[in-house]
């Protein structure tokens, strides 16, 4: 078979282009998912998720504020009201405010917006609304923010399946006294009669104390 001598030399060429065009189509299916499924199994890892928390919502602290009559904030810090930043007690505009908070290292325009009193402030002068105030908290509280967005710290509200609501910090901590104060534990409730060791066919497994003695009568 006698073959022109402008397709012999045309052949190493197409095989060099052939032999590329398979490289990179068997790179290209290494590299990326085959389906929708193996790409969402990729992202569903545990190694994936350990490095980023699930998508979530904060439960909205402005209505809250507004139902207690402190927000909008503008309502007394207009333009007829200047800002001093001086340190001082202000007994008749806060005077229901103790501020503990960081141990008299801050005060009010450390997390409240000098120009804008609706918003709150960051450490490098950036505006947070107040319903995201854990990115506040953040600045400082690192470690809880940490666990926060994982689900370690704080309260999901609502079902722990679906959609993730959270609560906001100030749900459970004052902001100007954030501590968590110690409670006084309360008795546990007493078993009812029936539940009392001598009509129990089993042995019980909390024993309970008889009528009459020292822990009934308290």
């Amino acid at each position: 078979m006698n073959v022109p001598r402008r397709l012999r030399l045309l052949v190493p060429q197409l095989s060099a282009v052939a032999i590329v065009a398979g490289a990179v189509a068997f790179a290209f299916k290494v590299t990326s998912p085959t389906s929708q499924v193996e790409a969402e199994r990729e992202a569903a890892s545990p190694a994936v998720v350990a490095r980023k928390p699930l998508p979530f919502t904060v439960q909205a602290r402005l209505p809250q504020l507004e139902e207690h009559g402190t927000f909008p904030c503008k309502e007394c810090h207009d333009e007829s009201l200047p800002t001093d930043p001086k340190e001082r007690a202000m007994p008749e505009d806060h005077g229901d405010i103790d501020l503990k908070h960081g141990g008299g290292r801050f005060w009010c325009l450390t997390c409240h917006d000098a120009d804008n009193r609706d918003v709150l402030r960051g450490l490098k002068g950036q505006p947070i609304a107040f319903d995201e105030q854990f990115l506040l908290c953040g600045q400082c509280h690192f470690r809880r923010q940490r666990d926060f967005l994982f689900g370690a710290h704080g309260k999901r509200i609502g079902s722990w399946q679906g959609e993730r609501v959270l609560a906001p910090c100030t749900s459970c901590h004052d902001a100007h006294d954030p501590s968590i104060k110690p409670r006084k534990p309360y008795r546990a409730d007493r078993l009812r009669e029936g539940l009392r060791t001598e009509r129990r066919t089993h042995a019980p497994l909390i024993e309970t104390p008889s009528q009459g003695s020292p822990d009934e009568q308290r």
